[in-house]
């Protein structure tokens, strides 16, 4: 049967004819846009099924094939976009289940494996903004859990690790805002509680013998005394 509509546009070639032995059903649709390749015969060794919105945007590879050795489920959605590798194989040694939104923005690293011994879950809200630092690695000895919001702003202290001997609890609104001091620590025996709005003032310590309760409303407008003192 012979339809105008299945001729290929732009081309000599004649109707289409499924009785050839190179061509299986034929519909303009699975051709490649832009290319010369003829029409879709899913009995032809090398193909499986193709649809075009699963061919590499872009790249002049051939239709996806399942059944090639190097290849799983494919869609684009999950190669990495602006690179030239080829699609998602969750059978390769050294791949676990990827997705985009975990590779490292801006690197050239492959895709998250949870299954590779350096890597414990990894979500990139945990990794170091501006930084080369890996995934995050709660296995690692020099880790505890990590919170980018506890890293030492503008600063390449690693994270915030409660088991170091020298950290307690360690909170960023705690620390000396323009300061290369280290967290606040409670157990460290020259410290009592915190408060920033002490700007100049080192920690507030109750203990010490020079210094009774402070309370900024005290100190004299417009002078340099410092905090009040009643001792």
């Amino acid at each position: 049967p012979y339809y105008p509509s299945q001729a290929f546009p732009g081309s000599n070639q004649g109707p289409f004819n499924p009785s050839q032995s190179n061509q299986g059903p034929y519909y303009p649709s699975q051709a490649f846009p832009g290319s010369n390749q003829g029409p879709f015969n899913p009995s032809q060794s090398n193909q499986g099924p193709y649809y075009p919105s699963q061919a590499f945007p872009g790249s002049n590879q051939g239709p996806f094939n399942p059944s090639q050795s190097n290849q799983g489920p494919y869609y684009p959605s999950q190669a990495f976009p602006g690179s030239n590798q080829g699609p998602f194989n969750p059978s390769q040694s050294n791949q676990g289940p990827y997705y985009p939104s975990q590779a490292f923005p801006g690197s050239n690293q492959g895709p998250f494996n949870p299954s590779q011994s350096n890597q414990g879950p990894y979500y990139p809200s945990q990794a170091f903004p501006g930084s080369n630092q890996g995934p995050f690695n709660p296995s690692q000895s020099n880790q505890g859990p990590y919170y980018p919001s506890q890293a030492f702003p503008g600063s390449n202290q690693g994270p915030f690790n409660p088991s170091q001997s020298n950290q307690g609890p360690y909170y960023p609104s705690q620390a000396f805002p323009g300061s290369n001091q280290g967290p606040y620590n409670p157990s460290q025996s020259n410290q009592g509680p915190y408060n920033p709005s002490q700007s100049n003032q080192g920690p507030y310590n109750p203990s010490q013998s020079n210094q009774g309760p402070y309370n900024p409303s005290q100190a004299f407008p417009g002078s340099t005394q410092g905090a009040f003192n009643p001792s």
